[in-house]
């Protein structure tokens, strides 16, 4: 009894002043540390990653039970219906529990999952969002694995069910994942804007050729970042661009924050920042390349790879899916000789191009012949293509959108005048 009443006169100045660390001694230092410090059981929770986003897909952990895990260290990587985002922890510690498995929706302000805590817990308020490195202007987002991505794009079965005319193997309903609800968002807001679209017959033949010499020269680039091989879809971007430098007012937005609230207006943007429908394994995706009208065809294609690959991997950040003023659909290398397009993301206009197929076409013997005689014609066998436009009615008419495919067609079919920009 003594020996602990020793024991707590000696103790006792440390309970007074709970904010200083305290040793007794060299051998009961390492028994008996009194620190304002101590371990603390911890819930982190999903907190709000912006973009309006109330629920994502947890795609992979960076953290198992037992791991330590430090203040902003990575633990796990997130896809919403618009990109892949990092996640990092608010807290160090060691996880000692996982509230959700790969592959679950998790909402937001939900459990992720319980560190012992080292450091003192700050409160855990509504408005506390660093959880998320989205605010952090040195924030990225990781690539996601091919060996974590589903293979099943539209997510996973959820039940069964019969009806009068079918049994309980014939029917089951599907999920959507992420990217899919992302595209059922999309299209529902696209139909509640009047659209209208023209078709025009394009000769894409010379641009076929001039392609293909650039596609046949020797790859240039440096062995740290080697120059991707040139396809011809940078050649139809650059086109684009160069068309709506003629007709700027394809390159917009109606203004929705004025309906019903005053005058009607749009916004017209000066760069051309070109969304491109991207099919990947994991569903359709649609980033777009920045500044079009500032880049070479060279670059295009550069940015156009890049975008391709985060497509594959489930890695294009916001940024990425961000500011795309105007939308290119180019479905040739998978077939469809007419493909009518719904607009994306509030732009006025989406071009759509379809497979080119072979045809012999009556062709002028000279440049300059614009005849009725039969004669002054020689048959060529042609590459020939539909384009599609498709506007917001809203603001655009047909006579616009039938200008504007004027200029593109001038471009795509004098192909040599592209050179310059390649």
């Amino acid at each position: 009894m003594m020996r602990l009443l020793n024991l707590y006169r000696l103790c006792s100045p440390c309970f007074s002043r709970p904010k200083t660390p305290c040793i007794i001694n060299n051998f009961s230092s390492r028994f008996l540390h009194l620190s304002s410090k101590n371990l603390a059981l911890t819930t982190f929770k999903l907190s709000d990653i912006g973009e309006g986003i109330n629920e994502v897909q947890l795609v992979k952990w960076e953290k198992s039970v037992g791991d330590e895990v430090e203040e902003m260290e990575s633990v796990c990587t997130v896809q919403s219906d618009k990109a892949a985002v990092e996640i990092t922890s608010r807290y160090t510690g060691i996880v000692k529990k996982l509230y959700v498995n790969e592959g679950d929706t998790v909402k937001i302000g939900s459990p992720l999952m319980d560190i012992d805590t080292v450091d003192e817990v700050p409160d855990d308020t509504p408005n506390n969002n660093s959880s998320s490195n989205l605010n952090d202007p040195k924030r990225h987002y990781s690539t996601i694995p091919e060996s974590k991505i589903f293979l099943n794009s539209l997510g996973t079965a959820k039940k069964s069910f019969s009806t009068s005319s079918t049994t309980q193997d014939d029917v089951e309903e599907v999920k959507v994942d992420f990217i899919g609800e992302a595209m059922v968002k999309s299209m529902v807001a696209s139909l509640e804007v009047p659209h209208v679209t023209v078709g025009e017959e394009c000769d894409v033949t010379s641009l076929i050729h001039l392609y293909k010499s650039y596609r046949n020269e020797p790859a240039e680039g440096s062995d740290q970042e080697p120059q991707p091989k040139i396809t011809i879809t940078p050649f139809i971007i650059k086109s684009i661009s160069l068309a709506l430098e003629k007709v700027p007012i394809i390159n917009s937005k109606f203004n929705t924050s004025n309906t019903g609230k005053g005058p009607s207006s749009y916004f017209l943007y000066k760069n051309h920042n070109i969304s491109v429908a991207i099919n990947t394994k994991n569903g359709l995706m649609v980033p777009n390349i920045k500044n079009v009208n500032k880049l070479t065809i060279r670059e295009i294609q550069r940015e156009l790879s890049s975008l391709q690959q985060k497509a594959n991997t489930k890695s294009l950040n916001f940024n990425d899916i961000k500011g795309g003023t105007c939308a290119l659909s180019n479905l040739g290398s998978l077939g469809g000789t007419f493909v009518k397009a719904r607009l994306f993301d509030g732009q006025a206009a989406i071009i759509a191009f379809g497979r080119s197929i072979q045809r012999v076409v009556p062709v002028p013997k000279t440049s300059k012949t614009v005849s009725t005689n039969l004669e002054d014609y020689t048959l060529e066998c042609r590459s020939i293509c539909n384009i599609g436009v498709t506007a917001d009615h809203r603001h655009i008419d047909g006579a616009i959108i039938t200008s504007f495919i004027s200029h593109l067609k001038h471009f795509l079919e004098n192909a040599d005048s592209l050179r310059q920009y390649y």
